[in-house]
């Protein structure tokens, strides 16, 4: 052994020295001191001329000298494995073949090439040793780890020795991976993820392994793990668990705003009250003394004139009062709301045990409502006073309200049409009182005009046009006809008819009612959207009749169809039942309520699309306020304050 080797060898540990006669397969040295340590190992290496295992960096540098350039390996007969280094690095010529042992041992020699620097010497090959430049020994030895190489190699005197001088090892996980040969990753991460930094690296005997083991070395001896290793870390042992992401939450519909509604409907459908709401009526409760039940009544109508914070007062002075405080209500009701469904309402109660306050507040605010709705349409700033206080909380049928301004607005449109800005003396009337005679089809209107007289009229439901007067002093031109009267008289019995039943128009295959029926089966499947569309439909249908179908000198269907045609009328007996009819050119093929560009219209204002061309009208009771070649005319677009297509304009004020 050079007397450089013997230096190396003296500055090992007693359990670095250990480690190497391990690996050398010597015996009895468990129990001696350094210098034989150091004498045994110098015996065996000049007897057997062996070259160090591959082992971790520290102890092949501390092993040999960098300065030293003279070691030579031997030729050998087994072809040895080059292992290629990083792609910026030229790889080292292929060092020549060890021998192999000479004890029958056919196990294959790896060349052995240091690890890179950085993280270790063995992951990236270095030059040979001559050309490395001297580096001075180490001023301390690392501890020594277990050699985790194979069998021990043979290297030849002649044989160069690639070393680069010793690193302090960075930890265990390196130490262990630097046992095994370089060579491109043939398995699966999932293998080299349970090479963790807490797991325990395997001994010199584990790494021996069995003859068959080595002979594969293309496949098991030459893996290489990655450089990051750390970053692989453990893999858990936790059972996969599929990733399923939360649904978006779900934004909650504004209770302010419809959602997926039609439009807003005519400006007076809101008017119309369509059932009873339900409000609950019960009992009165802590009824008085049976003394006193007698005087309830008499104390329920002093109770009736006081405020509602003096009879709340009351309720606390005695349970007479308290009693009587409640009883008031019922006189309350009849005061505020007489009529029909004032009466079926106390005829399901029990008089002087219900207490009646929700049901009679439920009224008030809906007549407040009503009001408050009317302030803010277009029909207030011309007609301020429409209807008498009793009409305003529907006392009926329900929809008092909703009749009464559509005749309102009809009369606008008259006086509007008829007479312009002289007709406004007319508008100053209101209605007193709202009678049904046919269904929704014909009503009986009591109106107070501006010389407090009362006028009788008949006017048609769907449209709110006059068709006659009932007083007899009026001039017999404005009296009802013998037609309407006939239908009149025969509207409690069981053959009246709907009037438009009485509708004659041109091709009535495809026009029922003088509205087309595909159109018509096209919105059954619109919902209420559809409802409406069909009912503003039959209002203009009924606004579009020839003039004599409703008033004037009475007309059978043939003679209006040849006052149409501009044919000359012929001698006929006059018959006494209604006919009404429709001009080819008014016939309903569809009803819009937004414009051909999509901007909705004004809520008062629809489209019919006729065979000709397209009609502006009014919904509530289908009279024409414009075409369109002209639009909207401009004394409309000034009262409902709308564009020229219809669509609302909005006024800075």
């Amino acid at each position: 052994m050079s007397s450089l080797a013997e230096i190396q060898l003296q500055k090992q540990t007693v359990a670095q020295l250990t480690a190497l006669c391990r690996e050398y397969k010597l015996t009895g040295y468990s129990k001696l001191k350094k210098a034989a340590l150091v004498e045994k190992l110098e015996a065996y290496r000049s007897k057997q001329a062996i070259v160090p295992p591959a082992a971790p960096s520290n102890v092949l540098s501390n092993l040999v000298n960098p300065a030293e350039t003279s070691l030579q390996r031997p030729p050998e007969a087994s072809s040895g494995v080059t292992v290629p280094g990083p792609p910026h690095r030229q790889p080292s010529k292929p060092a020549t073949p060890i021998k192999e042992k000479e004890n029958n041992d056919p196990k294959k020699k790896i060349e052995v090439q240091p690890q890179k620097a950085g993280n270790n010497v063995r992951d990236m090959p270095q030059p040979p040793i001559n050309n490395l430049p001297v580096a001075a020994p180490p001023s301390h030895s690392a501890p020594k780890a277990p050699l985790p190489s194979k069998d021990p190699l043979k290297p030849k005197p002649n044989a160069p020795l690639k070393v680069i001088p010793a690193k302090r090892p960075t930890g265990k996980l390196s130490d262990s991976l630097a046992r095994a040969p370089k060579k491109r990753l043939l398995v699966p991460l999932a293998d080299i993820g349970t090479h963790s930094a807490t797991t325990k690296a395997r001994g010199p005997d584990e790494e021996r392994g069995s003859t068959s083991a080595l002979q594969t070395h293309d496949s098991a001896a030459t893996r290489v793990f990655p450089k990051p290793l750390a970053q692989v870390g453990s893999v858990s042992k936790r059972r996969f668990v599929t990733l399923k992401p939360n649904p978006p939450a779900i934004k909650p519909a504004s209770v302010s705003v419809p959602v997926a509604r039609p439009p807003p409907p005519g400006i007076f459908e809101l008017y119309s009250v369509r059932k009873e709401y339900t409000v609950a009526i019960s009992n009165i409760t802590i009824p008085p003394p049976l003394s006193q039940r007698k005087r309830i009544k008499g104390l329920a109508l002093i109770l009736r004139d006081i405020n509602d914070a003096e009879r709340r007062a009351c309720c606390l002075a005695s349970r007479t009062l308290r009693y009587a405080a409640y009883v008031s209500a019922q006189f309350l009701l009849y005061e505020e709301f007489p009529g029909q469904r004032t009466d079926l309402v106390l005829a399901r109660a029990q008089d002087c045990f219900t207490n009646l306050w929700p049901y009679l507040k439920f009224r008030r605010q809906e007549k407040q409502r009503l009001k408050q709705l009317y302030q803010t349409s277009f029909l207030s700033r011309y007609v301020p006073r429409p209807m008498s206080e009793r009409i305003w909380g529907n006392p009926d049928e329900g929809d008092e309200v909703a009749l009464a301004l559509r005749f309102i607005l009809s009369k606008l449109w008259f006086t509007v049409s008829l007479f312009g800005d002289s007709g406004r003396r007319f508008l100053e009337e209101s209605v007193l009182s709202l009678e049904r005679l046919a269904g929704n089809e014909i009503w009986k209107v009591s109106v107070l005009t501006v010389k407090h007289v009362v006028q009788t009229i008949f006017v048609l439901g769907d449209t709110g046009e006059a068709i006659g007067y009932q007083d007899q002093d009026q001039d017999s031109s404005r009296l009802v006809r013998s037609d309407w009267k006939l239908y009149l008289d025969s509207a409690s019995g069981l053959t009246r008819q709907n009037v438009l039943n009485s509708l004659r128009c041109a091709n009535e295959e495809e026009f029922k009612n003088g509205i087309s029926r595909s159109w018509v089966q096209r919105t059954k499947g619109e919902g209420e959207l559809g409802a409406l569309k069909r009912k503003v439909a039959s209002r203009y249908v009924m606004a579009s009749v020839v003039a004599n179908s409703v008033s004037g000198p009475q007309m059978s269907h043939l003679q209006m169809a040849m006052q149409t045609a501009s044919i000359p009328l012929e001698g006929t007996r006059p018959n006494h039942t209604i006919n009404l009819f429709l001009s080819e050119h008014h016939h309903v093929e569809s009803v819009h309520f937004t414009s051909t560009s999509g901007r909705p219209f004004h809520p008062a204002i629809a489209s019919v699309q006729t065979p000709h061309r397209e009609y502006f009208v009014l919904r509530e009771n289908g009279l024409q306020i414009g075409c369109e070649e002209d639009g909207v005319s401009d004394t409309w677009m000034e009262i409902l304050r709308v564009t020229r297509d219809g669509s609302p304009r909005f006024v800075k004020k």
